[in-house]
């Protein structure tokens, strides 16, 4: 039997080619094909009823389509591979787009937009080392354990335009200017404007504090600042005056009443979500998300590190084993490695034991973002090779 395996863009088809070129030949063959990320949209309103389109007006509202139709964004690049599917004389398909919801949505808007009705198996891989892309390809699933998946897909991206295009022209009737309201776009907009504000209408307060600084028999020194009773949380005078008058009644000479010490064990943060990924790079390095997404995205389609679009923080149980040989690929990384390489077997026992790392009920499509086993100076070849 002959199969067409489709990537999400070109870069994963060369990986999973190669790989695929050096495993024994079985009684199934498989061809290489790939789109290059979103290939179809949903038509827009004027698109879909010429009743839709200018000038826009309330009468026109809700717009509500009997049934959402795609179009493609690169319509020769999506004839191509159309032609190259109904010309090949496959016996199925394999969607080897990213393994998540937008990874369904981007195959199968294409299928059904050009009524396609070969059977389709599904490649499902979280990283693209070699290791993983070959087990992938030695156990392609039914698509339809995918179904709930792809349904979510399309309904979110059905409601998403909407929610976009009903509510984006209602605001540009309603206010004559031209407005965009989004299901994501809106409520960061919000947020925005609200800090704005905050901003704008911020009003000066003047304040005092005291601080002094005093110096042990032994010469050590060290610095204190008033707290204002009778909470003793607040260092904020609101007078000068008030101030002043602790200030005199002040002492050159101090005496420590009390040593309160306390010795607590914290844990390290869990592992990186997309959503976390993207705090952190933006708080270290002043990443937009898009920028920090982007570079993700790159890093896994080369191999460096697993799927990037999770919002799980946690790995499963069968993955315990795998962690030495994933901490093993930090040693030689600057910064990182000498503190990788301290690690023992009975850190890694601790780590997970309990649910802190480790909870399977807390993975749905894909688990937390980690590096990924293979030899940071091979994932380097690799990536050069591609």
């Amino acid at each position: 039997m002959r199969g067409l395996l489709i990537a999400e863009k070109p870069s994963v088809m060369r990986a999973v080619s190669a790989v695929y070129n050096t495993l024994p030949k079985g009684k199934d063959s498989l061809d290489f094909a790939a789109f290059h990320g979103h290939l179809m949209q949903l038509k827009s309103p004027e698109e879909v009823s010429s009743s839709w389109g200018s000038p826009w007006s309330a009468s026109q509202l809700p717009m509500i389509p009997t049934a959402f139709e795609y179009k493609a964004v690169d319509k020769p690049s999506a004839e191509a591979l159309y032609k190259k599917i109904r010309d090949g004389k496959y016996d199925y398909l394999v969607n080897a787009c990213d393994a998540g919801r937008e990874g369904e949505h981007i195959f199968w808007s294409f299928y059904e937009s050009y009524g396609l009705t070969i059977p389709v198996k599904r490649y499902w891989a979280s990283s693209n080392t070699k290791p993983a892309i070959k087990a992938a390809l030695g156990n392609l699933l039914p698509a339809s354990k995918f179904s709930g998946m792809r349904k979510a897909a399309k309904l979110r991206a059905q409601l998403d335009w909407l929610v976009g295009m009903n509510f984006s022209r209602a605001i540009s009737v309603t206010t004559k200017t031209k407005g965009f309201v989004g299901r994501v776009m809106s409520p960061v907009r919000k947020m925005v404007v609200e800090r704005e504000l905050e901003i704008r209408n911020f009003k000066q307060e003047t304040f005092w504090e005291l601080k002094a600084t005093y110096h042990t028999a032994k010469g050590e020194e060290f610095e204190v600042i008033r707290l204002l009773p009778p909470d003793h949380k607040e260092t904020r005078h609101k007078s000068k005056a008030d101030a002043e008058a602790v200030k005199a009644k002040m002492s050159l000479q101090a005496k420590v009443v009390r040593v309160k010490q306390t010795e607590r064990s914290i844990n390290a943060p869990t592992l990186f979500s997309q959503t976390e990924l993207q705090k952190a790079a933006n708080k270290a390095y002043k990443m937009s998300p898009d920028k920090t997404l982007s570079v993700a995205q790159k890093l896994y389609e080369d191999g460096f590190i697993t799927y990037p679009r999770t919002e799980s923080r946690y790995l499963p149980t069968d993955m315990i084993p795998e962690i030495p040989a994933h901490l093993k690929v930090l040693f030689n990384i600057p910064d990182i490695g000498p503190f990788a390489q301290k690690i023992v077997p009975a850190d890694i026992t601790r780590a997970t034991t309990g649910k802190t790392y480790v909870d399977d009920g807390r993975i749905e499509d894909h688990h937390a973002i980690i590096p990924t086993d293979q030899p940071v100076e091979s994932q380097r070849r690799r990536a050069e090779n591609i």
